[in-house]
């Protein structure tokens, strides 16, 4: 400080004032007002130093340990990485590389510490990273020798990143068809049903299945003899069964057993072929699994999966079960009943036996609960 009444004490002043301005301001509001006000830049940076200034011992424990907690999760690899960047660079202002204070040294310590803590990044890195997504990709660098730095590692995730993201963008495309088991006999078109019957001369059926010849089943009913359910000719009838867009065939998402004998008579309509006999035992395999429709329009609540080798994705609507999620772009998907639905997020889910399910989607709403398809 210059004395008092010289040319030099102005300016000194003009420093100090300023100084205290710019340290005041720097300082968080709710606790500029509990600080004392001083002209001289010094004793107020003094005072700061003393009520503020506490040991770096927490802070590093405190960022080490999120450095060993922060993982991928679901991020992208900018994300991640730029996580990462934020918790390194706050730990140097704590740790700071030593420097050698020998005069002309030439043992290369500070480089050499320099190169420790690259590679401990690295390692930080790639221990975040997702291991079903980029376990593979992990286990080449780590082979490598001399091992990559960072930045060229970062290289090689982003480029990894770009043709898995390319890749599922081709895959999403197409509108994902949820899994449709069918039982039963192959679609029959008019062209299966030839037959004419010489008794009758109706189509659909020959003269060993005629009604009129070998009595009329159980389910006929009080109908008149000769006569569908809805009061037409039975030439109308029997042609009706031949075009009837996959009548004999009986799909998990669109037939579910009859409880009663009115639904089995309803049912077996459409069947000239078919005797009451053969029509009960079909019934009797079918009420083997009576929750066929709702497991596939996704009412279920079994806790069974349906796996199926040649199905573009398994769903679910479980979040609770699911591994490893992450977001994707909103996925269209076709139900067995004809209903859209949409998937928004894909995951690992874990089997028994360790046996592990990937790219696994999320629909909400899907009513399968815990486990479903």
């Amino acid at each position: 400080k210059p004395d008092e009444g010289t040319v030099e004490i102005e300016d000194w002043w003009t420093v100090q004032s300023m100084l205290v301005s710019w340290i005041l301001n720097t300082v968080e509001p709710n606790l500029r007002s509990t600080m004392t006000y001083m002209e001289n830049a010094r004793d107020l940076w003094e005072d700061i130093k003393e009520r503020f200034s506490v040991a770096n011992g927490p802070k590093i424990h405190q960022l080490k340990a999120d450095l060993v907690a922060c993982k991928q999760a679901g991020m992208t690899i900018a994300a991640y990485y730029g996580k990462l960047k934020l918790l390194w660079d706050e730990l140097a202002n704590y740790e700071q590389v030593p420097v050698c204070s020998c005069e002309g040294c030439s043992c290369g310590i500070t480089t050499k510490l320099e190169k420790r803590r690259e590679e401990e990044r690295v390692h930080q890195f790639l221990m975040g990273l997702d291991d079903v997504v980029y376990g593979t990709a992990r286990s080449n660098l780590l082979a490598s020798d001399p091992l990559p730095n960072l930045n060229r590692i970062y290289s090689v995730m982003i480029q990894e990143e770009r043709v898995r993201t390319i890749a599922r963008n081709k895959e999403e495309r197409g509108e994902v068809m949820g899994l449709a088991v069918q039982i039963g006999g192959k679609n029959r078109g008019r062209d299966e049903f030839k037959d004419k019957c010489t008794n009758c001369n109706i189509d659909g059926h020959d003269a060993a299945n005629c009604f009129q010849l070998i009595g009329y089943p159980d389910w006929w009913g009080d109908r008149p003899r000769g006569q569908g359910k809805s009061g037409t000719r039975g030439r109308s009838q029997n042609r009706g069964a031949g075009r009837g867009k996959g009548a004999a065939i009986v799909r998990a998402n669109a037939a579910q057993a009859g409880g009663n004998s009115s639904a089995r008579e309803a049912e077996s309509h459409g069947f000239p072929g078919i005797t009451s006999d053969q029509w009960q035992k079909l019934m009797e395999i079918l009420n083997i699994q009576p929750d066929t429709t709702e497991r596939m329009t996704g009412k279920s609540q079994s806790n069974e999966w349906i796996l199926d080798s040649g199905a573009s994705n398994h769903m679910t609507g479980t979040l609770e079960i699911m591994r490893e999620l992450h977001d994707i772009q909103t996925c269209p998907i076709g139900l067995p009943d004809g209903k859209n639905a949409s998937a928004t997020k894909e995951g690992v889910v874990l089997l028994d036996e360790g046996l592990k399910l990937y790219n696994v989607l999320y629909v909400p709403n899907l009513k399968t609960a815990p486990r479903g398809c």
